[in-house]
């Protein structure tokens, strides 16, 4: 179905009525609490000119969204408002430009929210037009619609793309270069190399994208997952583009398909059954593997949350006492270490982890104490074909990819769908543990190096503090099993 104006219009306005309810009635200085959304991302006693920096921070990064056409930050909020008037997101058409619209209207409602309680706190008069049939922020059209007007002098596709490398590919993986790479190729065999960037709009994207679903694949049709791939690479090009005053518009706003299957990814949690066919196999109960990571990766993994990557490269420095609670620096200090998103955290470790299973012993009592935790681990994976190129080497592979699927399913007798449950899913059990003990989402985006539309390291610039996380997310971590066997393993210390 496509969204009507009239229905935009008072969406927008029930919109308004809710964020003004969530914002705080009043403000005193000094009072501790959290204010939801735009405060810290702890209670902290805070002045009122905290509070005002972190309300233009936060505007200013949602002006940029309405400006590039991201409406990642208000699709959740989107669906809630849906349902509330009974009509199902999915029914939704998502490519029609009514779409686009909505989420722009909703952007510029946030904005006028924020406006509002700032008004409040410096104790100015509250604007209150939000019903007036002129208000900008009811009338906001998509993008893609507004005729474009190159602020600057034309740019072509392949000087646009050139820069965009030049600035990015310092951070990207060998896995996400490539991909990378192919994406700029087809960009190009499209367009061409000499096309304008303000030459190509919404309908032009539209048609690029159709082509890339039937023929992506050396001709053959591609997944929609692997169509909007190249969708929000292309999406954070021309956000490059706006932000260095190359266009003033992103044709990609819209355009990605509806992706229909679960949010949470393909990967499903291990149930208690399997929980206990992993932990109480033959292997755990007889102390028969023959290295320390093979003991200790699926014991981390259950109770961190952590990537594999993160803890298979992990250095002994790496584990560190911050406030007494042992963590783990998850971070990029040397060449061989990368985290996604650059995401940068502590991870406190679980009482079982250091008090009973006395973890910290067994990493400080390794020969090498300036190694690495797993040094058996080696870093492999598959070597660029690309002179210049990046290898896709990583010291989580072998785990991944060979030990633990025939670990699971030959020992464990443990049989799934392809990708179904994989040994990234001891993240999806960590996620649903701590759910269901009423964790707040944003503590867990933060615990398991996720962004959330609250809240987000890289927006704040710092990782939360260890005992916060012990007490709001780690502690809470119970899966109903015992484990009592695994202290008597030659890799726990006595």
């Amino acid at each position: 179905m496509k969204l009507k104006d009239d229905q935009i219009k008072d969406f927008a306005k029930a919109y308004f009525d809710q964020q003004l309810q969530k914002l705080p009635a009043e403000f005193r200085p000094g009072k501790k609490r959290q204010i939801e959304g735009i405060a810290a991302n702890v209670s902290a006693y805070v002045s009122p000119e905290s509070v005002l920096k972190s309300i233009d921070s936060k505007k200013l990064q949602l002006c940029f969204d309405l400006l590039s056409g991201n409406h990642e930050t208000v699709i959740s909020e989107l669906q809630a408002l849906l349902n509330e008037h009974d009509i199902d997101f999915e029914d939704v058409d998502q490519n029609d430009p009514s779409f686009t619209q909505f989420c722009q209207n909703l952007l510029n409602t946030k904005i006028r929210a924020l406006e509002t309680f700032k008004s409040k706190i410096e104790g100015k008069p509250i604007p209150n037009d939000l019903g007036n049939e002129k208000d900008p922020f009811l009338n906001a059209e998509p993008s893609h619609k507004e005729p474009v007007t190159p602020t600057t002098k034309v740019v072509a596709l392949k000087d646009l793309l050139d820069e965009y490398w030049k600035r990015k590919e310092v951070n990207w993986s060998g896995a996400a270069y490539e991909s990378y790479e192919r994406y700029s190729r087809r960009l190009l065999q499209h367009f061409g190399e000499d096309r304008p960037i303000d030459r190509i709009d919404y309908k032009a994207m539209e048609r690029f994208r159709d082509e890339l679903k039937l023929t992506g694949n050396k001709g053959k049709p591609i997944a929609i997952k692997t169509v909007n791939l190249h969708l929000e690479f292309y999406s954070g090009l021309f956000n490059h583009a706006i932000q260095s005053g190359r266009t003033i518009h992103n044709p990609v706003s819209g355009v990605k398909f509806s992706d229909k299957r679960k949010k949470q990814g393909l990967n499903d949690p291990f149930s208690k059954t399997d929980l206990i066919k992993l932990f109480h196999s033959d292997r755990y109960k007889k102390d028969t593997f023959d290295r320390g990571w093979m003991f200790w990766l699926p014991i981390l993994l259950l109770y961190t949350g952590a990537r594999i990557e993160e803890h298979c490269q992990l250095y002994i420095d790496d584990i560190k006492s911050i406030k007494d609670i042992w963590v783990l620096d998850i971070d990029e200090t040397r060449p061989d270490q990368k985290v996604k998103d650059h995401e940068k955290r502590y991870i406190p470790l679980h009482p079982f982890i250091t008090d009973e299973l006395k973890f910290v012993e067994y990493a400080h009592g390794l020969p090498d104490q300036s190694g690495r935790v797993f040094p058996e681990l080696k870093r492999q994976g598959t070597k660029s074909k690309r002179e210049g190129g990046k290898d896709r080497l990583r010291y989580g592979h072998y785990p991944s990819t060979n030990w633990f699927p025939n670990y699971k399913r030959n020992e464990c007798g443990i049989v799934a769908a392809k990708y179904k449950k994989t040994i990234h899913s001891f993240r999806h059990n960590v996620s649903s543990c701590l759910m269901e003990h009423d964790v707040q989402e944003y503590v867990i985006a933060m615990f398991m190096g996720h962004e959330h539309n609250q809240i987000s390291t890289g927006r704040y610039g710092q990782k939360f503090e260890p005992d916060m996380l012990m007490e709001k997310a780690v502690k809470k971590l119970d899966y109903g099993i015992d484990l009592s066997h695994l202290k008597k393993s030659k890799y726990v210390p006595t």
